[in-house]
């Protein structure tokens, strides 16, 4: 609990992973950081998970075991747990503040710092009860407001595929730090097909060069695939145009996004779909200034762009004309 006289802060991270040892890993971290300051710890995992950080903490050595005959490390299971609270599929506020709730405010006895790491919420989310999860992600932080403790919330990046925009970006913007997976840095190849390719992208810095990637890639096998060569200028306008748009739905709408690029006779069209409020604008910035030129650079290299304003949120495309097909 928050030291006496302190206001309750909260910390409230989601961790996308693309692999199941990135969040073995991220997990052992994060819980071994705690023990080591001598945070109060609690852990709601899966099976699979909590196997891997147990046998990961004991390989460290025996701060665990202590921390846990100290009362200040609890590991519990996220199925069972669920179990306790959940009343027709949603969380009950009251249940989980007696169950969970009662055990971080001992473990925080005495003004000790709390951390939670839980996967609850994804488990929720993976039967496909996105309202459930979402739900208990609010009943998370109006818990965390009134006691003050840490929290990490682990998702596969399959729910990007298995959700609605809207609903990602609801996920993203319920957390204080998103953090991307790590396959937006690597440059892993995504999987594609068609003539039309849509992505869900979270609302991180590394997801601006992922956005990049996906579209040439996306370019590079319809080349293959029709066997037809685009030129490199189309190729590299279309991802310059994809990316600035990209960077203004982090930067501008803080907002989980939807990239769809199609390529049709004629032309090849992108799409950047978010949930931000208002429209984007084009800027024309002073020499000097550091940013804000993104959508004028789009203007400048596409054939055509603009911004539809839709039912919760907006769309910005862009055409680049087909001309530079050979």
């Amino acid at each position: 609990m928050p030291r006496s006289g302190a206001a309750p802060t909260r910390d409230h991270a989601v961790l996308f992973y693309d692999h199941a040892a990135h969040v073995a890993d991220s997990l052992t971290d994060y819980v071994a950081e705690g023990l080591q300051r001598g945070d109060g710890v609690i852990a709601v995992l899966t099976p699979p998970q909590a196997t891997a950080v147990r046998a990961s903490l004991e390989d460290s050595g025996d701060e665990a075991e202590r921390a846990a005959a100290e009362g200040r490390f609890l590991l519990l299971d996220a199925a069972s747990t669920l179990e306790s609270f959940l009343v027709d599929g949603a969380p009950d506020a009251r249940l989980l503040t007696e169950g969970v709730g009662a055990a971080i405010t001992e473990l925080g006895a005495g003004g000790r710092a709390v951390r939670a790491a839980g996967e609850m919420v994804a488990v929720l989310w993976a039967e496909g009860n996105l309202t459930g999860a979402l739900a208990l992600e609010t009943v998370w932080n109006e818990l965390a407001d009134r006691l003050g403790f840490g929290l990490l919330c682990p998702y596969p990046t399959t729910v990007l595929d298995s959700g609605h925009l809207g609903h990602i970006g609801r996920l993203c913007a319920l957390h204080t730090d998103v953090v991307a997976p790590e396959s937006y840095a690597s440059g892993s190849d995504p999987e594609l097909a068609g003539d039309l390719e849509t992505g869900v992208f979270v609302p991180a810095p590394q997801a601006v060069g992922a956005t990049r990637r996906f579209v040439a890639g996306a370019m590079a096998e319809w080349s293959a695939t029709w066997g037809m060569r685009l030129d490199d200028h189309l190729v590299s306008d279309a991802c310059l145009v994809t990316s600035e748009m990209a960077a203004n739905a982090v930067t501008h709408a803080r907002s989980a996004f939807e990239v769809d690029v199609a390529c049709s006779e004629g032309a090849v069209r992108v799409t950047v779909s978010d949930i931000g409020p208002g429209a984007a604008e084009e800027h024309r910035g002073a020499p000097l200034d550091l940013g804000g030129r993104g959508l004028a650079i789009v203007a400048e290299v596409a054939d055509r762009w603009g911004c539809d304003t839709v039912a919760g949120g907006k769309v910005v495309w862009a055409e680049l004309t087909t001309r530079q097909l050979i």
